[in-house]
């Protein structure tokens, strides 16, 4: 009887672990899932910026060349972006590069400054105050020190942070129909 039973608590215990593996394996997969989403949501609504903002005449070149996104630093967007390169905005081709530091932005539209550029915001986002391009970041509180749309996830669902002040600075128009999507900072 005292084998059965010892037999059966390593059955037990071997159950209990493939068990808890399963569960930690499922949070993973659906942390994984809510990510993709998440990114999915985040290019998305890049393309739509390139429709609903404005450039001054200066930044686009009259030859109708490409409008460019620039991504700074390592992030998990781009793979999602990449069907834009086959689409247009503003008639224009949409093109997306990635850049390794925000003093190669010059030939951006849009710059988006991924979660990994955090620690640098401060800098960046000072050294970025007179370009006139379209700043969107997803680092917590991004449009209230200055960048100009930041991606806030709240209750699980991507927000959009406008920053009207550093818009306005940079000569961009924003679209009332994206404004009014949007939580406005100013």
């Amino acid at each position: 009887m005292g084998t059965f039973l010892k037999l059966s608590k390593q059955r037990v215990t071997i159950v209990l672990a493939i068990v808890l593996v399963s569960v930690l394996l499922c949070q993973s997969l659906a942390h994984a899932q809510d990510r993709t989403v998440e990114y999915k949501i985040k290019a998305a609504y890049l393309y739509n910026f390139l429709k609903f903002v404005w450039w001054p005449e200066s930044t686009l070149a009259a030859d109708k060349s490409d409008i460019t996104i620039c991504l700074l630093g390592p992030n998990q967007l781009a793979p999602y972006l990449e069907p834009m390169t086959k689409m247009t905005a503003q008639e224009r081709h949409i093109s997306i590069t990635t850049i390794s530091d925000f003093s190669q932005a010059g030939d951006c539209q849009l710059l988006f400054i991924g979660e990994s550029e955090t620690a640098k915001l401060p800098q960046i986002i000072d050294e970025l105050k007179d370009a006139h391009f379209l700043t969107v970041g997803e680092a917590e509180n991004f449009a209230a020190q200055g960048g100009m749309i930041g991606f806030v996830l709240k209750k699980g669902k991507v927000v959009l942070e406008i920053n009207t002040k550093a818009t306005k600075k940079a000569n961009l128009e924003i679209s009332a129909k994206l404004l009014e999507v949007a939580d406005i900072i100013q």
